[in-house]
């Protein structure tokens, strides 16, 4: 799966040895992961909006080619749970080192946990009926899918922190349904709207296909 482009602060405590072709100084390498809690809007009331979630990962993958002809390459297999209202991790902190220097490009790949049946993706969030009834909404996505995003080149410097904030956009993923489709849209015994495989499957497919859009990359 690809991101687009917007990925920034606090993250993991575990340390790697990324491969260079010199002794450049090291530095910190730092991931968050949030939601962007815009409201997708249907131009009447009760708007579609995520406030909340979570999402588990399962590996870390950076490259980076340096201005001065070398190359960074390191992945980090650790499950690690984000909080999507807050983007920090759920436990612990993990510190992923970097070389220090003027790079002119980043990739990043995050791979989504593959847990069966539970949820590896999580967005929560209240839709409003055009009979005035405001109902919870959750999507869920289980997959191990690989999120991939690409940054502009970037200068790190020794002793600092660079960090990368991947941005999830539902906005995006359902700019494919409309209003007819989540007025339709079941609502379970709890009174919840739940977006899954098994639940509302027609919007699922479609929101899942949206995933393609999820992100955009800053890193800093």
């Amino acid at each position: 799966m690809k991101f687009s482009s917007l990925f920034s602060t606090l993250l993991l405590a575990l340390l790697i040895t990324a491969c260079s072709k010199d002794d450049a100084p090291t530095t910190g390498f730092q991931l968050r992961m949030e939601l962007d809690k815009s409201t997708v809007n249907y131009r009447s009331a009760g708007d579609l909006r995520f406030t909340s979630g979570s999402v588990v990962i399962s590996e870390i993958e950076f490259d980076g080619d340096r201005a001065d002809g070398t190359s960074v390459s390191l992945s980090q297999e650790s499950i690690m749970t984000f909080d999507l209202a807050t983007g920090l991790p759920g436990s612990g902190s993990v510190a992923v080192q970097i070389p220090a220097g003027e790079y002119r490009s980043v990739y990043l790949g995050i791979e989504l946990l593959d847990d069966g049946d539970k949820p590896t993706l999580v967005a929560e969030g209240t839709y409003g009926k055009e009979d005035g009834t405001v109902y919870p909404v959750r999507f869920e996505f289980n997959s191990g899918e690989v999120f991939e995003a690409e940054a502009d080149g970037t200068t790190v410097e020794p002793g600092t922190i660079a960090t990368s904030k991947i941005v999830l956009n539902p906005h995006h993923w359902f700019a494919g349904i409309t209003r007819s489709d989540l007025e339709d849209a079941t609502v379970n015994g709890s009174g919840v709207i739940l977006i899954s495989e098994e639940s509302n499957t027609d919007i699922f497919d479609r929101v899942a296909d949206g995933l393609d859009l999820a992100t955009e990359a800053v890193f800093r």
